[in-house]
């Protein structure tokens, strides 16, 4: 292989990891209930109501706002992907007093509207499965349980020149998570966080180098000539 063969194959290796895939994002999350096997929704069909015999519990779903100050964790600057992002709060007010078996399932619609990049959306509709589960061990506690998690959902959408990916992660209450369930003792409001990953990567039509990259693709470029030149002189 001569000198300029080998500056050229130097740039190809050198440009592949090159190509930016870390962007800015924000926006904010919302979400209804759908499908319930009992009870009845509310407000929007944020609140789901039901009644466990001896006392009416309830399970409501709140929407975040992320950004670079809030509901974000990430390794770049600010807010950016590769970042996990707090999507919202089920709340589980558990107003049972004994300790009869009650099981009940239903749906979270989940919308994300990302302001960052503008006009993203990631719509998780009918993919996030809710089970709650009451004097399963003969008490009056309810376990809040995620179903359709083997694997995650994810959802995946482009925007300008780059395609963002959704996967959810779970639940997380405080430092621990994450898991795919959480427990409300009775006469108690339990409540947990769902996160997910958020990435993103450039597409294949709009791949456009780092300025560093630019530099090297030039310097290189320049070795090349020089190298054929020299050939030629001798």
């Amino acid at each position: 292989m001569n000198l300029a063969a080998k500056i050229a194959a130097v740039a190809a290796i050198a440009l592949v990891p090159s190509f930016a895939d870390v962007m800015p994002i924000a926006g904010s999350t919302s979400g209804t209930f759908s499908g319930i096997s009992g009870g009845t929704l509310s407000s929007g069909n944020t609140l789901w109501t039901y009644d466990t015999g001896d006392g009416v519990s309830t399970l409501k779903f709140t929407g975040n706002t992320f950004d670079s100050t809030q509901n974000c964790l990430s390794f770049g600057p600010g807010c950016s992907t590769p970042a996990n992002v707090d999507l919202g709060t089920l709340t589980d007010t558990n107003d049972r007093h004994d300790n009869t078996n009650q099981t009940l399932s239903g749906t979270l619609n989940l919308t994300i509207s990302f302001t960052t990049p503008a006009g993203g959306t990631a719509t998780f509709s009918g993919a996030i499965g809710i089970n709650e589960v009451c004097g399963l061990l003969g008490d009056s506690d309810c376990v809040t349980g995620l179903n359709n998690f083997d694997p995650p959902p994810s959802f995946t959408f482009t925007a300008g020149s780059d395609q963002y990916t959704v996967t959810l992660d779970g639940f997380y209450q405080g430092i621990f998570g994450p898991q795919s369930e959480f427990d409300t003792a009775n006469n108690h409001t339990g409540s947990a966080d769902l996160w997910a990953t958020v990435t993103s990567k450039p597409t294949t039509n709009g791949q456009v180098p780092e300025p560093t990259s630019v530099l090297l693709l030039g310097t290189i470029g320049g070795a090349v000539v020089l190298a054929s030149r020299k050939r030629r002189k001798a």
